[in-house]
C-alpha cells in the first residue's frame, strides 16, 4: 500500500534522478560548463562581486556567497539542483492541503518529469529564486498558524526585478480572493512589498524585456524546440483535466482565471513565468489522466491504446529533452573560442547579439551589442553590416565604433546571409587585407580588424 512516506520518497527519488543526469554530462563532456546565455551575465556579475565591483544582480550574490564555498561555476549548477529539489518538497506540501494522494502524486510526477522543470532546475537561473519565494510564501499563507511569517518571505521578491514583483502581486490578490480569511495577511504583504519595491528601486537589476518572436508554438513547445517549453502530451491531458474540471466547479471561477492570467504572461512576457503556468499545466494534468483511466470507453483496446500513445510521447518528449538540453551550448570548443580573446589587446568584439554574455565572461571583452541595450537602431545597423560586403561602409562602421574583432558562429552567419542566401561580412574578411583570421576552433572564427592594416 502507498503510504504517505513511501509517497514522498519516491518523489524525492524521481527528482534528483532527473536532475543529476544533465549535470552528470555537463560534467563527463564539458567540463562542468554551465547551460545556455543568459546564466553568463550572473556568473560575470558574481565575478565581479568577488573582486569588490559592485553589483545590483541578487542572483549574483547567491552564487557568489556559495562559491566562496566551492567555487563560481560549481556554485551555479549546484543551486539550482538544490532549489529544484526544495521546490519539488514545497510543492508537495502545498498540494497536499488539496489534492488526494494519488492526485498530488501523479501531479508531481508531471511536474517533474517536464520540460520546463529541468530546464529551470539545470540552467541556473533567478526564476528558481522566484518560484521558491513564492511557492514558501504560499505555504506559509495556507497555514492558520505561522500566516503572518510570509511577510518575512514574500517581499524578497522585490530583489529579483518589477516583473517578478508584478507576477507575485497577481498570485497574492487571487490568494486573498480564494482566501477571504486571510485577505489582512495579504494586505500586509502587498503593502510591503510597494515599500520595499519604491525604497530599493535604484538598487534593482532588470535583465530584458523578453517578447515572443511570433512563433509561439517553437517557443512554448519543447518537441517543436523549445528548450525551456512544455510537453505537448502534458498540454493535451491538461486541457482535458481542464475541461473536466470546469464543469465539476463551475462555480469556482478564480483558480482558471489565475491560468489565463499567468500562461498570458508565459506568452507575452518574460518567458520565465512558464515556470508557474507549469505547475497548473501538472496538476490539470494528472486529473485529466485519471479521468482517461476511470473513463468508460466502448472499445477497451482503444483506450488502452490511447494512453499508451500519452505515456509514451510523454517519457520520449522527456528523454530526448535531457539529451538536448545535456549537449546544449556552450560546448568546450564554443568556451575556448571566447576564451582566445582573453589574451588579445582589444576591448570591442562583434557578434550576436545572444553572444554576449560569453563574450563578457570567457573573454572579459565588451559585447559591442547587448541584451540590455533594447536599441533597435544599433540592432538594424549592426544586421546591415553582417549582410554588407561592401568594404568602405564596413571600414568606416567599424572606426566608427572602435570595433577590434568579430566572433563568428553559427547563428552571427546566419546574420550574414541576405534574402538570397548570400553572406556578407565573411566573404569581405576572407578577401580583404583589413582582416586577419587569428584562429578557427571548431565551427568558431575570430577575425581582428586593425586599422594599421591600410
Amino acid at each position: 500500500m502507498l503510504t504517505e512516506k513511501r509517497a514522498f520518497i519516491f518523489i524525492m527519488i524521481i527528482s534528483i534522478v532527473i536532475l543529476i543526469i544533465p549535470q552528470t554530462i555537463r560534467q563527463v563532456h564539458f567540463d562542468n560548463l554551465v547551460i545556455g546565455e543568459e546564466p553568463y551575465f550572473h556568473l560575470k556579475n558574481a565575478q565581479d562581486i568577488s573582486e569588490g565591483i559592485h553589483s545590483n544582480d541578487a542572483y549574483a550574490h547567491i552564487i557568489y556567497f556559495f562559491g566562496k564555498y566551492s567555487n563560481i561555476p560549481t556554485a551555479a549548477n549546484l543551486i539550482p539542483f538544490i532549489l529544484g529539489i526544495l521546490s519539488t518538497v514545497i510543492l508537495y506540501l502545498i498540494l497536499k492541503e488539496y489534492l488526494s494522494l494519488n492526485n498530488r502524486i501523479l501531479a508531481l510526477i508531471f511536474w517533474i518529469i517536464s520540460p520546463i522543470f529541468i530546464f529551470s532546475y539545470s540552467v541556473p537561473s533567478p526564476f528558481s529564486v522566484i518560484v521558491l519565494i513564492n511557492m514558501l510564501g504560499v505555504y506559509i499563507l495556507i497555514k492558520d498558524k505561522v500566516s503572518w511569517l510570509s511577510i518575512l518571505i514574500i517581499p524578497w521578491i522585490v530583489f529579483f526585478g518589477r516583473l517578478n514583483i508584478l507576477i507575485t502581486l497577481i498570485f497574492i490578490v487571487l490568494f486573498a480572493i480564494t482566501h477571504k480569511n486571510k485577505s489582512k495577511v495579504c494586505l500586509a504583504n502587498i503593502i510591503i512589498i510597494f515599500a520595499l519595491t519604491l525604497y530599493f528601486k535604484l538598487y534593482m537589476y532588470q535583465l530584458p524585456f523578453k517578447m515572443h518572436s511570433g512563433q509561439i508554438f517553437q517557443e512554448n513547445i519543447a518537441s517543436l524546440g523549445a528548450l525551456f517549453g512544455f510537453n505537448i502530451f502534458a498540454l493535451l491531458l491538461g486541457a482535458i483535466g481542464l475541461i473536466i474540471t470546469w464543469k465539476k466547479k463551475k462555480q469556482d471561477k478564480t483558480v482558471y482565471l489565475a491560468i489565463i492570467v499567468v500562461s498570458l504572461f508565459s506568452i507575452f512576457s518574460n518567458p520565465g513565468f512558464k515556470i508557474f503556468t507549469n505547475i497548473f499545466v501538472s496538476m490539470f494534468a494528472a486529473f485529466g489522466f485519471i479521468s482517461l483511466l476511470r473513463m468508460n470507453w466502448d472499445l477497451k483496446l482503444i483506450k488502452y491504446l490511447t494512453i499508451l500513445i500519452l505515456v509514451i510521447g510523454i517519457v520520449f518528449t522527456t528523454v530526448t529533452h535531457v539529451y538536448r538540453l545535456s549537449f546544449a551550448e556552450p560546448t568546450k570548443i564554443t568556451a575556448e573560442s571566447y576564451e582566445y580573446l582573453r589574451s588579445t589587446s582589444g576591448e570591442i568584439v562583434l557578434s550576436h547579439k545572444d553572444n554576449s554574455y560569453w563574450i563578457e565572461y570567457f573573454s572579459g571583452k565588451t559585447a559591442f551589442i547587448s541584451p540590455f541595450e533594447n536599441n533597435l537602431t544599433k540592432e538594424n545597423e549592426t544586421k546591415t553590416i553582417f549582410m554588407s560586403r561592401d568594404e568602405k561602409k564596413v571600414i568606416e562602421f567599424l572606426n566608427m565604433t572602435n570595433i577590434s574583432y568579430i566572433m563568428v558562429d553559427g547563428k552571427t552567419r546566419q546574420l550574414m546571409k541576405n534574402e538570397n542566401n548570400v553572406i556578407g561580412l565573411e566573404f569581405l574578411m576572407e578577401n580583404s587585407g583589413f582582416f586577419k583570421k587569428l584562429t578557427r576552433i571548431g565551427d568558431n572564427t575570430v577575425w581582428e580588424y586593425k586599422k594599421s592594416f591600410t
